[in-house]
C-alpha cells in the first residue's frame, strides 16, 4: 500500500457503506402483499348537465345505460336547465 491509496480508499468507505445500506434493504423488502377483495361495492354517478336537448337527450341516456358496468351500481342524473323544450320529459 502506498501512501496514495489511503486517502483513495477513505474516500471510497461512504460510497461502499451506502452500497452495503441499499444492499441490506433490497434483501429485507419483499412483495408487498395483495390486499384482500373489498366487499363494498363500487357506485357512481353520472351527470349529464342539459340545456334545451330535446333531440338527443334520450340517446345519450341509452348510451350511458350501455357501459360495461352493473346498472344497479349506476345512476345517471339529466339536469336540465331551464328548458324551453321538452327535455327532461325526453330523458326520463
Amino acid at each position: 500500500m502506498t501512501l496514495i491509496d489511503i486517502p483513495l480508499l477513505l474516500l471510497a468507505v461512504p460510497a461502499g457503506l451506502a452500497c452495503a445500506y441499499l444492499m441490506v434493504l433490497t434483501l429485507l423488502s419483499s412483495a408487498p402483499l395483495t390486499p384482500p377483495r373489498s366487499s363494498r361495492r363500487l357506485r357512481f354517478d353520472v351527470i349529464v348537465p342539459a340545456h334545451n336537448e330535446e333531440a338527443v337527450i334520450a340517446r345519450t341516456v341509452a348510451s350511458l345505460t350501455q357501459i360495461d358496468w352493473p346498472i344497479a351500481n349506476v345512476r345517471i342524473w339529466v339536469v336540465a336547465d331551464n328548458c324551453d323544450d321538452f327535455t327532461a320529459a325526453c330523458a326520463q
